[in-house]
């Protein structure tokens, strides 16, 4: 979900295609789909 002050501005669900092996990895994968978004 992408929120823009306290709207949320999209929101998508879909299922996971890779399985990270660290939670570093999990927020990396979270940040490239959310910056894809975005732009």
């Amino acid at each position: 979900m992408v929120m823009i002050g306290n709207t949320p501005v999209v929101f998508k669900s879909k299922f996971q295609r890779k399985v990270a092996l660290s939670s570093a990895e999990v927020e990396y994968m979270a940040l490239r789909l959310c910056t894809q978004e975005v732009l």
